[in-house]
């Protein structure tokens, strides 16, 4: 896919018209209609890019990208557009964020009634045509479903959140899962539950089913430190909950996992460290789903020469950045790409995209992992200045999305384009 992209030019004034013209291609489509673990944030369960895959275009933000010719733009059917985020506060821009793919229509997000939070449509693959099916704040039904992040899925909104909340004086830990069916009032509470534990947890959906890893940690009454993670599905279709596997003794703090097309189960766990423990200390794991416990596969250490490590786990990968000072505004960090078996895939370090003249006051802030396998390698760069607003912003950000192929040399820069502005 990668190595017939070139640089994209500034926004195309028509964007492209991709829906399926026969069955066979509307079966193909069918499958990007599930929620895209590429573009899943996982290293504190953060959340979701704004990208959807419909095979042929990649979406991205405001914008699209014709993934065989390299033609790009913003996603706005209007002429002599300007496309900026005063255009599109305004509503006078038609490139809404994307949220997800369904019959045939993308759904997005886009301002309504001057809501900041706005409302779900959905529109034809060229923007056009867009349709309010979901408004998030406008009636009192919808006001609670929008609690936490929303994963678009099989047409469907799932929204994810975690909550600390006091009960009779007992901090405790709220897991809240709900949904929301697009043109239907109200919404349905999936998971409803407070834990007497700290929590993490990340998401991961596949098919039918809704995956959720929870790490809890808590100390005995020796005051040691213990995980305990738990992996729980829920089925689409059957309408039940189901744990796959607790683990009472896991190895540390969960920070993501995958689930390969073979059912292997793979995450990357942070051994806890004690309170006199140094930056020498610092350890990262791989850990493999095997006979229902999570096994050490490998580590990644400190050390003096590369620095702290930061692991991501994507499609098939292990994806870390090595710091030896600050993260934010340094871009002299060494990714590692390896394999879930730990063989070394790529390694190198990234040149920050060179801004345009009217954005020169701009500095660099940091790179951002979208997704990555054994051949390609997508990233956000984003950069900040410091401003003054009235609605109390402190900064202007930039956000360019970048994709590399990945080779015998190291990573090859073969798409850059801005993908937001803030």
């Amino acid at each position: 896919m990668l190595l017939s992209l070139a640089a994209c030019a500034r926004p195309a004034e028509n964007a492209p018209e991709n829906a399926p013209e026969n069955a066979q291609e509307a079966a193909e489509a069918n499958k990007y209609e599930d929620f895209n673990n590429h573009f899943m944030q996982r290293s504190y369960g953060g959340g979701t890019f704004r990208y959807v895959d419909t095979g042929d275009v990649l979406y991205f933000d405001r914008k699209y990208l014709v993934k065989e010719t390299g033609e790009c733009g913003y996603l706005c059917p209007k002429p002599d557009c300007t496309h900026d985020l005063q255009a599109f506060e305004s509503g006078d821009c038609g490139a809404y964020w994307v949220m997800g793919y369904y019959g045939g229509k993308l759904y997005c997000k886009g301002p309504e009634a001057g809501n900041y939070w706005g409302a779900l449509y959905s529109e034809e693959l060229d923007g056009s045509d867009k349709q309010l099916v979901f408004e998030y704040f406008g009636t009192e039904d919808n006001c609670e479903a929008v609690k936490g992040i929303p994963y678009f899925h099989r047409g469907k909104l799932y929204y994810f959140s975690l909550n600390y909340t006091v009960v009779n004086a007992e901090p405790l830990t709220e897991l809240l899962v709900s949904r929301v069916t697009p043109n239907q009032p109200g919404f349905d509470v999936l998971l409803d539950e407070k834990v007497p534990y700290s929590v993490h947890w990340h998401i991961f959906i596949k098919d039918k089913y809704l995956y959720i890893l929870i790490d809890r940690s808590y100390r005995d009454d020796a005051d040691e430190v213990h995980y305990a993670w738990e992996l729980r599905r829920f089925d689409i279709d059957g309408e039940t909950w189901e744990v796959v596997v607790t683990e009472e003794d896991a190895v540390g703090e969960n920070r993501g996992f995958w689930i390969t097309d073979d059912g292997e189960i793979w995450a990357v766990s942070w051994p806890y460290m004690d309170d006199d423990a140094g930056i020498s200390d610092i350890t990262e794991d791989v850990v493999k789903l095997v006979d229902g416990h999570f096994v050490k596969q490998w580590e990644t250490r400190y050390t003096e020469e590369d620095g702290s490590p930061n692991s991501e786990i994507t499609d098939g990968v292990i994806v870390t950045y090595y710091a030896k000072s600050d993260v934010r505004g340094n871009p002299d960090l060494l990714f590692r790409v390896r394999s879930f078996e730990g063989d070394l895939i790529c390694e190198g370090y990234f040149t920050p995209e060179e801004l345009r003249g009217e954005d020169a006051g701009f500095d660099f802030y940091d790179y951002k992992l979208v997704w990555a396998d054994k051949n390609e390698f997508w990233m956000q760069q984003n950069f900040h200045k410091l401003i003054i607003k009235e609605d109390g912003r402190t900064y202007e950000g930039i956000c360019i999305l970048v994709g590399y192929g990945i080779t015998e040399n190291g990573f090859e820069k073969v798409f850059s384009e801005y993908d937001q502005m803030d």
